[in-house]
């Protein structure tokens, strides 16, 4: 009984969670992003029009005065290839790729392909810190889903 009382509790508990900031990013508000690069906004959300990419980070303090903090993003993937980033304890230059710049982790999702409706890709978590990136990330996971 004791299980059945716990499985029953727990869809309880994820339900009070709420994140203290939350954006559609249908367009950029200035006053709680720092831009770089190159971005666009639509109905859909945010782009990054150009091969170096582009990079949103935020401004808004977390409200516990603390630096931890979680983040989530949902993609809309309508095409093969790319790399789309998500951006922890980033400075307010922070950007990944071609023309790098900041100090970041970053995860980022690269180059899903779509096959037989299969999407596959490949999940990489880079450091950067005073220039450099390791040549190899922490961590990279391919994985497949139908």
């Amino acid at each position: 009984m004791k299980k059945l009382a716990l499985l029953v509790a727990a869809p309880a508990l994820f339900a009070v969670y709420q994140y203290y900031y939350s954006d559609p990013l249908t367009s950029i508000d200035g006053s709680r992003w720092w831009q770089n690069g190159s971005l666009t906004t639509d109905s859909s959300g945010l782009s990054a029009p150009t091969t170096n990419g582009g990079s949103l980070i935020s401004k808004v303090a977390v409200p516990d005065g603390t630096s931890q903090y979680e983040v989530a993003a949902t993609l809309r993937l309508t095409a093969t290839g790319g790399a789309y980033s998500l951006y922890l304890r980033a400075t307010q230059d922070a950007l990944s790729g071609p023309a790098a710049s900041g100090s970041y982790y970053v995860v980022e999702l690269q180059n899903p392909t779509f096959t037989d409706g299969i999407c596959s890709a490949t999940l990489a978590v880079y450091k950067r810190q005073n220039g450099v990136v390791p040549p190899s990330p922490a961590l990279r996971w391919a994985a497949a889903t139908a």
